[in-house]
């Protein structure tokens, strides 16, 4: 099975395409990493020479299952991701029956651990379009990069 490590750039095979994925982080949140989805899809898997770059998403993305089903390529390693970490907000959206945003900022600005910041109804526009404080599944992250998701969207609006 495959060993993620920040700084590699690896491509999931879901529904017969590809999508790439930028590794930020070791493990966090119950075992995902914060990663960069870069929006859109590849019939193949690029090759470790070819230039890498477009929008997307930042979020806690747990690559378990496509480990398990050899489903995850590592395209190359080594890159300097600096610039793909994303802000330092963090946004939970209401759970089912509540209305409150939670807004978390991490702490010392790593990634490692988040620090509760505040309970709002009405976040502001910078809260609204801050990564998900979740962890995702990566077939899940690779059909919200289908469709070119974007923070400030529901996850679950198609």
């Amino acid at each position: 099975m495959i060993q993620l490590r920040p700084g590699d750039l690896v491509a999931v095979r879901n529904d017969g395409s590809y999508f790439l994925f930028a590794i930020l982080t070791k493990q966090i949140l119950f075992g995902g990493h914060w990663s960069f989805a870069f929006h859109g899809s590849r019939l193949v898997v690029p090759s470790a020479y070819d230039e890498i770059a477009g929008p997307g998403f930042n979020a806690v993305i747990d690559y378990i299952i496509p480990k398990r089903e050899d489903r995850i390529v590592r395209v190359n390693r080594g890159n300097a991701f600096s610039s793909l970490f994303g802000p330092e907000l963090l946004q939970q959206q209401p759970i089912k029956g509540d209305v409150t945003y939670r807004i978390w900022r991490w702490k010392d600005n790593q990634r490692e651990q988040a620090e509760y910041v505040r309970f709002t109804l009405s976040p502001t526009p910078e809260e609204r379009s801050a990564p998900h404080y979740t962890c995702i599944p990566a077939d899940f992250a690779c059909d919200l990069a289908a469709r070119g998701w974007k923070e400030h969207e529901s996850e679950w609006d198609v």
